[in-house]
């Protein structure tokens, strides 16, 4: 399966859990309750998806090695410890 396949399936299934919420939401079909835990319940399901094809840890690292993340959490961390304060502690 491509990688562009990969995300589209992934996209499909949290469009789905979105349509369930509207629907719940919108409509008389059933309670926004029972919509709101199915759509949670699929995007969990979309979540375990994403992970087992290596969608998301994959882009996750991939944002977390440019150079312009990193300058960023090092200037944050240089502006935390010199104010004395512990990160975490704001």
């Amino acid at each position: 399966m491509s990688q562009n396949a990969k995300k589209a399936l992934v996209s499909i299934l949290g469009g789905i859990g979105l349509i369930t919420l509207l629907v719940g939401l919108l409509t008389k079909l059933y309670p926004f309750s029972i919509g709101l835990i199915i759509a949670i319940s699929i995007w969990i399901v979309t979540g375990a998806v994403s992970t087992m094809i290596g969608i998301k840890n994959k882009e996750r690292k991939r944002q977390m090695d440019t150079p312009l993340y990193d300058s960023r959490c090092r200037e944050a961390f240089k502006k935390i410890s010199s104010e004395g304060k512990k990160p975490g502690h704001y």
